[in-house]
């Protein structure tokens, strides 16, 4: 109310100088040291009406800006999940029908649990995205030596479909990497690098800005990796543990490789 009040007063002012300067001027009957006063009467008015007038552009401005920040937020739905059990779940929902793309991306230097009932969901959750005929699949690999023989169960469940991919890298055993998967480019499902004693974290993000940064992110790492495109890649790779596995896991192994090597792998896309 005295804001509106200082307008109407600062509007007469400028209003009534202008008249007054005007009627002194054609009567002749002003002086100099009047016409300062008024002149500086409606210069300091009409200063304030024009600060208000921007002000008010300002702060519509911001209230603008703000809107379109909460917009942008609600738009971005992020889960949390406290176990890799709920995590996998979640994702299992989303692609249970239909057709799907699923590209993930494995670089932890460990195995996150040592629990095996947990540890065997997440490996049959990936298996299982290998085998399904209505999922494109690529997936980016650290390749160790205990995760290996997987990598073999995930090619032999994806050579019965033409939609199935895998690369991998060779990396430092200490560079932690935050293991994620992009679904249908729409959903961003991550958890964080694996570090004994840490809270882990399981998240799934649907957000249009942060699915476009993950799917520049996974194609840089997917441009840049070893493709396996042959049983001889898988060779190469099984020479770096071969001495590492006991003669049954060697055995298995080689048996593995033997199937896909008949089977075939699909090329790079």
């Amino acid at each position: 109310m005295y804001k509106v009040l200082k307008n109407i007063v600062a509007s007469a002012t400028v209003l009534t100088g202008v008249a007054f300067t005007i009627y002194r001027f054609f009567s002749g009957g002003s002086s100099s040291y009047e016409n300062m006063i008024l002149s500086l009467l409606i210069l300091i008015s009409t200063t304030y009406l024009l600060e208000n007038i921007d002000n008010n552009n300002k702060w519509k401005k911001m209230n603008e800006d703000i809107k379109n920040i909460v917009h942008n937020i609600a738009e971005c739905k992020i889960s949390v999940f406290e176990n890799s059990n709920d995590w996998i779940d979640a994702m299992d929902k989303i692609i249970e029908n239909g057709k799907h793309s699923v590209d993930t991306v494995s670089l932890d230097s460990s195995t996150r649990t040592k629990v095996k009932r947990k540890h065997d969901k997440i490996w049959n959750h990936i298996k299982g995205l290998a085998e399904n005929p209505n999922i494109k699949f690529r997936h980016v690999i650290r390749v160790r030596k205990n995760n290996y023989e997987n990598l073999l169960d995930r090619i032999i469940s994806g050579n019965s479909k033409n939609d199935s991919y895998y690369a991998y890298y060779f990396l430092p055993e200490k560079l932690p990497f935050a293991t994620f998967g992009i679904i249908d480019n729409k959903y961003i499902s991550s958890r964080s690098p694996y570090e004994n004693g840490e809270t882990p974290r399981y998240l799934i993000i649907e957000s249009k800005e942060l699915s476009d940064y993950y799917i520049s992110w996974f194609n840089h790492l997917w441009i840049d990796s070893n493709k396996i495109t042959s049983s001889k890649c898988l060779n190469e790779i099984y020479e770096n543990f071969s001495d590492e596995f006991s003669e049954p896991e060697r055995v298995r192994i080689e048996e593995k490789i033997a199937i896909i090597d008949s089977n075939g792998i699909m090329e790079d896309i």
